[in-house]
């Protein structure tokens, strides 16, 4: 957002950092200078970046892209042709004496771009990123995984080394050979065949000899019968190479899969890479991260090595693999005689990585291979794939992590389950600490910040038992106290809350901050005429039928907001108050907060007064204004913001208790992010309990629904754990 961001992007010192690095902006420049010359590039390049709207999802990495890509008049599509094509096709030497023209320009213009996007990136995170930090977290991260061998299994997989895998290497190999086979087979058919046509022929020249009355006759038949003879001869000689060459090519499928596999140690290899940028990552997960496929060419020293970062640069390795080994395996005695045939096979299969048939069926065998969701399509939806060929995400194992970092021999000590839904995974951590030694419980009853490790399948944070202490402290059946004591009570609020035209009118112009500002003015012409009175989940499907319904509240990328959005302001703002209780709610809550100065308190009813004079002229107060209200009162009450007490928490309780907030979510773990909490949600939509990420007070929040493969039980690995024994790497 141009206009209105606070953070103002073309002020970031990391992208004055990359645009000076290549050119765009010098080094003796004053700030004010190069804020406005990289303000007037951002607004050239937006364009570029195919996200119409007032908003814009982006980052640094993708800034500079387009910056460049203005700079150098390309396309994204131009350059990633570019980037398509075979490395003999890359080379850019210029002819000398060659008329320069518009086509040989555009043609230098790649390299110059790629060239200068790898410096602008270094020098944005030489700036951005300390490295020392970086290379401990890679060294931690390194520790996670740790399998020499996981290259070939990886590889096995990807290329399809069984001869029953349709479009692997195997089955192209197996095919052909086979075919090779049964010419071989039919020719040694043949020649037995005319064997035994010469056979019958001698035959008959020895029994006209025993019958023969001439001496003339008797020397034809002797010259015609050595003739026979040593054509016999020739034909069992061929007859017993062409054996030979059938038994040979019969084992060459065996032969080849075995040196292939030998082979992939000398030219491939696997390096972790904490920073991926193939597969892209939703708001709730970690950066991706996991380990690249490195082409050696068959050498020692690494400093010939390549990493492999495309599908072009994947098929050129696999096509440099089969040729370069090729002149290694000619002159073993395994292939003598059949050397033609092994070249047949080799260019067959070159030709065969080449197809569009081995690409996506190595994209199949790979996402069968890690236990992961088929993409559809996937040559036009790279980005979606997290396992492919060349490079994978990989969490790796926290207990490898926690065992390398620690220094222990054996494993920590964990409780793993998968989950079918949020209950089952709450009750996994209740019960687990219920299971704790109870001098360990205790001591997170007396210190509510202590923590646990725990992971779920792409996120590893940190348990706090001490914050739902109420639930593992109870008698109770675990489902029980979970659905009476936690569930119930917020359903039944709830359910007494009624949306009237006015409350709808406020909910709607609060989810219009975020619509694009481009589909606002259709949001509200929809949205004029609202129901007379519904539930908070009937007006939630209104909300999402209306939308769904309307072409002109569809963008590229789908609805102008999202089921999320709507359950995130219906959670924030409800319940509402009406105006005319506002002054006893507020008198009564700060007269609670602040009992412990009297002076102070009887002060509150003149601000009380004075403050609703200037409300605006709504009837209802919705529970976020109704808070900002109450703190307000006690800021001017007690003429600052700072106090002794925590007077926000205390506000929070004193409204919750009154019913004028929504009770307090269960939270459970702090998330290892910035400001987030994992916490267990009652969704005022729809009455379920689900996985939100919340603030430190649980007063705004959101559902994690990039997580929702891993609780509704439709993945199985991995699974959620907890490392139960926090001695263990205390």
């Amino acid at each position: 957002n141009l206009s209105l961001n606070e953070n103002k992007i073309w002020m970031s010192p990391g992208l004055f950092a990359a645009m000076t690095a290549v050119g765009y902006l010098k080094e003796e420049m004053p700030f004010g200078e190069k804020s406005h010359l990289l303000h007037k590039l951002l607004q050239e390049s937006l364009p570029l970046l195919e996200q119409p709207g007032e908003y814009i999802i982006t980052c640094a990495e993708e800034l500079i892209r387009v910056f460049l890509l203005s700079k150098h008049q390309l396309t994204k599509r131009q350059v990633e042709e570019y980037q398509s094509r075979p490395k003999v096709m890359m080379q850019t030497g210029v002819v000398l004496g060659a008329p320069a023209d518009s086509k040989a320009g555009k043609a230098n213009s790649f390299p110059a771009f790629l060239k200068e996007f790898e410096l602008a990136k270094l020098a944005f995170k030489s700036l951005a990123d300390n490295p020392l930090l970086k290379a401990w977290e890679f060294t931690l991260a390194s520790f996670s995984e740790i399998n020499l061998d996981f290259c070939r299994w990886n590889l096995y997989s990807s290329l399809g080394f069984n001869s029953d895998d349709a479009g692997g290497i195997g089955h192209c190999l197996y095919q052909m050979i086979s075919q090779k086979v049964e010419q071989a087979n039919e020719h040694m058919r043949e020649m037995q065949e005319e064997y035994n046509q010469v056979a019958v022929q001698m035959q008959y020249i020895e029994a006209r000899f025993r019958s023969a009355s001439t001496e003339k006759e008797i020397n034809w038949l002797k010259m015609e019968h050595q003739s026979r003879q040593t054509e016999l001869y020739h034909i069992e000689q061929v007859r017993s190479i062409a054996y030979e060459k059938a038994t040979k090519t019969a084992g060459l499928y065996e032969f080849l899969m075995s040196q292939y596999d030998k082979l992939f140690y000398d030219y491939f290899q696997e390096v972790y890479d904490a920073d991926l940028h193939d597969v892209a990552s939703g708001p709730f997960d970690d950066s991706p991260a996991g380990f690249r496929l490195i082409y050696k060419y068959g050498r020692s020293n690494p400093s010939q090595w390549v990493r492999i970062y495309s599908l072009p640069d994947f098929i050129e390795a696999l096509v440099s693999f089969f040729t370069l080994t090729e002149a290694d395996l000619r002159v073993s005695t395994q292939v003598k005689g059949i050397e033609d045939e092994l070249g047949l096979c080799i260019t067959y299969l070159i030709n065969h990585i080449r197809s569009d048939e081995f690409i996506e069926s190595a994209f199949y065998r790979m996402a069968k291979a890690h236990g992961v969701p088929l993409v559809s399509d996937p040559l036009h939806n790279l980005d979606k794939i997290e396992k492919k060929p060349w490079v994978y995400t990989s969490g790796g194992s926290m207990s490898t992590l926690v065992s390398a970092y620690f220094r222990r021999e054996e494993k920590p000590t964990e409780v793993a389950r998968w989950v079918e839904n949020e209950t089952e995974l709450l009750a996994f951590f209740i019960d687990t600490i219920k299971q704790l030694p109870q001098e360990m419980s205790g001591s997170y009853l007396k210190n509510r910040d202590r923590s646990m490790l725990i992971h779920s399948p792409t996120h590893a944070f940190l348990l706090k038992p001490g914050s739902f202490s109420q639930a593992w402290t109870s008698d109770m059946y675990t489902y029980s106290w979970i659905k009476q004591y936690y569930i119930e009570p917020r359903v039944r609020d709830i359910d007494a809350i009624t949306i009237d035209e006015e409350i709808g009118q406020h909910l709607v112009d609060s989810l219009e901050k975020f619509v694009q500002r481009d589909y606002r003015p259709r949001f509200r012409q929809v949205f004029q005429k609202l129901p007379y009175s519904s539930s908070p989940g009937g007006f939630r499907t209104f909300l999402v039928n209306t939308i769904d319904g309307d072409r002109g509240l569809k963008t590229s990328r789908g609805p102008t907001l999202s089921v999320d959005e709507i359950d995130a302001v219906l959670y924030s703002h409800l319940p509402y108050t009406a105006k005319s209780d506002v002054r006893d709610l507020s008198l009564k809550a700060v007269s609670t907060v602040l009992a412990d100065n009297p002076q102070f308190a009887a002060q509150s009813p003149e601000v009380v007064e004075a403050i609703l004079r200037h409300l605006s002229y709504r009837g209802v107060v919705s529970a976020q204004e109704l808070t900002n209200i109450v703190k307000a009162i006690c800021c001017v009450v007690q003429r600052g913001t700072k106090s002794s007490k925590n007077l926000y928490k205390a506000i929070l309780e004193e409204l919750r208790s009154q019913k004028a907030l929504f009770a307090a979510p269960l939270i459970f773990a702090d998330s290892n992010w910035v400001k987030d909490y994992f916490a267990f949600v009652v969704n005022p939509a729809t009455g379920q309990m689900e996985l939100w990420s919340v603030d430190f007070y649980g007063t705004t929040g959101r559902q994690i629904s990039y997580w929702k493969m891993w609780l509704n039980g439709s993945r199985k690995e991995p699974q959620w754990g907890i490392f139960n024994r926090p001695s263990e790497y205390a």
